[in-house]
């Protein structure tokens, strides 16, 4: 996006002046006004000009543009409101007179809630509405330290993660921009910082969550027999599948592994947990989803090589 700002040649800028109203506005060149605001609605870029090379100098205009989405890769701005008049409407103050036009022009779209940056505005809508308030079907950027098994958090336009509860402020994008997140999701997987989740809808069993195409990671290598490594990989399971549920229902990984041990010895209960998994789909993300059938797999194997073993013992007995 190409700014509006009229060039200085090289002119140094003055420094900022607020108005009656709070609103800090920048002068760039003399006549043409800009001010960077956030509202409940997202942020805007507000400016007031008096310069005669607009209206073919005969005249002044404010315009309100509000930034917008910016999974394209370029961020656009969405106009909306402008006004134009006459040199005769300005009076002997024609700066104040064009500001003020501009910030009730402004009050009638938006609540002024503060001043922001250039840079603040510029990222704002990286991938999130910019509403005070939001959907709970909109789809929120989550992110932990890649190669960590860290708890997944908002993630913000800035480069960091917040606090659990502040999606406010998080990488968000309406739910009809679906397509955008995924496209987002499956850039930044050679992330070296980041490993990405997007999520939407109210937190539980509803919550829909999307994750990088991406080739499912083995775990198998983990030293032992393959039914002690069966049941630490239904521990990582477990816990990739909801990393919060996991915590409110188990102590450690350690516990629910030698819970996992415990069933795999019996047929009782290995039968209970193909059908466990056995289940629905995880539709959000493929990666869990592959692991999810590998567990299911190895678990109808490892039953029907305990069947078999049981039979042998049974004919041996008998022999």
């Amino acid at each position: 996006m190409q700014s509006r700002r009229v060039k200085t040649n090289g002119k140094n800028r003055p420094v900022s002046r607020s108005s009656r109203s709070g609103i800090r506005w920048e002068l760039y060149d003399e006549g043409h006004h800009i001010a960077y605001v956030r509202g409940n609605e997202g942020a805007y870029q507000i400016t007031a000009m008096e310069h005669p090379r607009f209206l073919d100098g005969r005249g002044w205009a404010v315009v309100v543009d509000r930034a917008r989405d910016n999974t394209s890769g370029s961020m656009d701005e969405e106009r909306v409101a402008d006004y134009k008049g006459s040199v005769s409407d300005m009076g002997r103050d024609p700066e104040t007179f064009i500001k003020e036009r501009a910030e009730a022009l402004y009050l009638q779209q938006d609540v002024f809630l503060g001043n922001i940056t250039e840079g603040e505005y510029r990222r704002w809508n990286e991938l999130h509405s910019g509403r005070e308030g939001y959907r709970a079907s909109d789809w929120v950027i989550y992110a932990r330290p890649k190669g960590s098994k860290s708890v997944f958090m908002p993630f913000t336009p800035y480069g960091h993660t917040t606090r659990r509860d502040d999606t406010l402020h998080a990488m968000r994008v309406g739910p009809e921009y679906e397509e955008s997140v995924r496209r987002f999701l499956d850039k930044n997987v050679e992330d070296s910082r980041w490993e990405f989740e997007a999520r939407s809808g109210p937190e539980g069993p509803n919550e829909r969550r999307m994750r990088p195409d991406a080739p499912a990671v083995s775990k198998s290598t983990r030293p032992g027999s393959a039914k002690e490594r069966l049941a630490w990989d239904l521990v990582e399971l477990a816990y990739d599948l909801d990393p919060y549920e996991f915590k409110d229902q188990y102590g450690s990984k350690d516990e629910l592994y030698e819970g996992n041990l415990s069933m795999l010895s019996s047929k009782k209960g290995i039968s209970e947990l193909i059908a466990y998994y056995d289940g629905e789909s995880i539709d959000f993300d493929s990666g869990l989803e592959a692991r999810r059938k590998d567990a299911l797999k190895r678990l109808r194997g490892l039953n029907v090589s305990l069947k078999s073993s049981a039979s042998k013992r049974k004919k041996t007995v008998r022999g």
